[in-house]
Order: structure tokens, then C-alpha cells, then sequence
């Protein structure tokens, strides 16, 4: 399933002419996780913020600390879009990882709403793969297998589930693949230059994480910010869905179908 070509037509064009536009027009966010503390969106918005992104869960069992104020605390402050993530761990089950993170996520707010959307954090994790030995092929075959169980899962749609990535670590480790291209790109590239540099397997980027020093109103520490590809109405029609009615209540079957698991947090 790809990104609707209309939306992947407006991000590639986007970052073709971003080269003569201003940066600072286009709309940002701060990503956070329990480093950051307790944060007030009501203020983060109020800074000018777009969206927010928190982390949710690590490996088959971290549950980020913060990540469920954070999740209902961006709803609450009013943003339109809000995405949650989970820090990969490739030396271990891609499939239970998925599962580990939409469990979390639907404790955390018990529904989707129209703008959430999902993230697989894949980075830093060179270490993980030189001790396992994981190779290039493996690599992908994990990032698949974890996407394929969060749509299979959530009925998401592949343009809301995003790629977190970078090609310092993208294209050594799986050799530049373009198996995960039908989902957006969060691209970490920290440079004063007017585009990033994106992995190979991706033409375009949605979302450019810029700096991890960032500084916002409601938080209180150094922030990572984002800027997405494009104005705040393609933001929200990215990871908005018509099928909204139809997420809800997969999330809530799948609430009363894991209750006993639940009570363990």
C-alpha cells in the first residue's frame, strides 16, 4: 500500500523547491520522551508548535514513562496531529515489538483520532547488529515485519505509519533499501543547509527532524524539532483517514480483547 500518489506528488515537489523558500514558514513540532520531563502542550502549541510526537515504547517491553500524559496532553492542547513512537531493537522479535507498541498506544489515549500517526524509530542500534550479526537483508525484513503488523493490526494505512530514519545509518545497514518507500520519511539530518540529505530508497521526506537542540514554550529541556514538507492543511490530510470510525473501533475490540494484559502496567 503507497502514499496516495496526489500526497507523494506534493511532498516531492515540496522538497524541490525548498531550496528557494523560507524553512522557518513551514510547520514544526517537538519530539519527546521522558528526557523532556512533563511537558505543557497547552504552551508547546501557544510556541507555535503544529504537532507533536512522543515516544511510546522500546524493545519488546519499555513502556516510555511520560508517553500517556504526553499522548493525551497533545490532544488536550488542541493539536490537530499527533504521532507516538517505538525505538527498534532488531536483535529482537519485529512482530511482538509491533504489538508491545499498539498495546501502549491504545492504553495511553483507549482510541485514534483523525492526525495521530505511527513511527518506527530506526537508528543507532549498530552495536545490536554487529554483536547478532544481523545483515542488510534482516534489517529490512524486521522493518517490514514490524509495519506489517501495526497496519495488519490497527488497519492503519501505510501513509500513516512513518519511517524514522537516516542515511548515516540507513544506507550501511540495509544497503540503501527501498523496500519501506510506500511510507513517509522522518529523515534525522542536522545541518544549516536547505534541504536534508535523505537515505537512498526515498525521494522525498515528510517530516526533518533539524536539531536536537531545540527550544520551545512547555519545555523545559533541549527539545528535537521537526518541520514537515509542506503547509498545515497537507499535514493534516497526510494522516488524516475516512476510515476513522472504522480504527476506532478495531482499537476498541482490540481494548476489550487484552484487558488481563493491561492490568500488568
Amino acid at each position: 500500500m503507497l502514499i496516495p500518489r496526489s500526497i507523494a506528488a506534493i511532498l516531492l515537489a515540496n522538497a524541490l523547491k525548498l531550496a528557494n523558500d523560507n524553512l522557518s514558514t513551514l510547520p514544526f513540532g517537538p519530539d519527546v520522551s521522558h528526557f523532556q520531563g512533563a511537558v505543557d502542550w497547552a504552551k508547546v502549541k501557544a510556541g507555535g508548535a503544529s504537532f507533536g510526537i512522543a515516544k511510546a515504547s522500546e524493545g519488546l517491553d519499555y513502556v516510555d514513562k511520560q508517553f500517556a500524559a504526553n499522548w493525551k496532553g497533545m490532544a488536550a492542547a488542541g493539536l490537530r496531529v499527533r504521532g507516538a513512537y517505538h525505538f527498534a531493537h532488531p536483535a529482537e522479535d519485529a512482530a511482538a515489538q509491533a504489538r508491545h507498541f499498539v498495546t501502549t498506544v491504545a492504553m495511553g489515549g483507549r482510541n485514534t483520532s483523525a492526525g495521530d500517526f505511527y513511527v518506527l524509530d530506526i537508528e543507532d542500534v549498530t552495536q545490536q547488529l554487529v554483536d547478532q550479526e544481523i545483515g542488510a537483508a534482516e534489517v529490512v525484513a524486521w522493518c517490514t515485519a514490524w509495519v506489517k503488523t501495526v497496519m495488519t493490526t490497527t488497519g492503519m494505512p501505510a501513509r500513516r505509519v512513518v519511517i524514522y530514519t537516516g542515511a548515516w545509518f540507513w544506507d550501511p545497514h540495509t544497503d540503501g533499501s527501498a523496500a519501506l518507500s510506500g511510507h513517509p520519511l522522518w529523515v534525522s539530518c542536522y545541518t544549516n543547509a536547505s534541504r536534508p540529505s535523505l537515505p537512498k530508497g526515498w525521494g522525498s521526506w515528510a517530516l526533518w527532524q533539524f536539531t536536537d537542540s531545540g527550544k520551545i514554550g512547555g519545555v523545559g529541556a533541549s527539545v528535537d524539532m521537526s518541520r514537515f514538507n509542506g503547509t498545515l492543511a497537507e499535514l493534516e490530510a497526510l494522516f488524516a483517514d475516512e476510515r476513522q470510525e472504522e480504527l476506532d473501533d478495531r482499537m476498541r475490540r482490540m481494548l476489550e480483547g487484552r484487558q488481563d494484559e493491561w492490568s500488568l502496567y
